[in-house]
């Protein structure tokens, strides 16, 4: 009898510690994707902290955020 109960647990924890396990991975395989986002964001801003001031920065601002163009060029709108 002793060894069916020892048995049974030995099994109940061998399964919850794989529940366990397959929850961690989970989070780690999420934590891996956020951190290539950062890795991601982060090169983006040093490229920017590197060209801030110069005329390619002031470019892409009006360009980006206030929507503006060069003479002569076309401007193509998706709706």
């Amino acid at each position: 009898m002793l060894l069916v109960v020892v048995l049974a647990s030995a099994i109940a924890i061998y399964f919850e510690q794989e529940k366990q396990l397959a929850r961690i991975e989970a989070r780690r395989e999420a934590l891996a994707g956020k951190l290539q986002e950062a890795a991601a964001e982060l090169s983006e801003m040093r490229e920017l902290q590197q060209i801030v001031g110069s005329d390619a920065y002031i470019e892409r601002v009006a360009r980006e955020q206030l929507g503006m163009v060069r003479p002569g060029e076309v401007v193509f709108t998706d709706r």
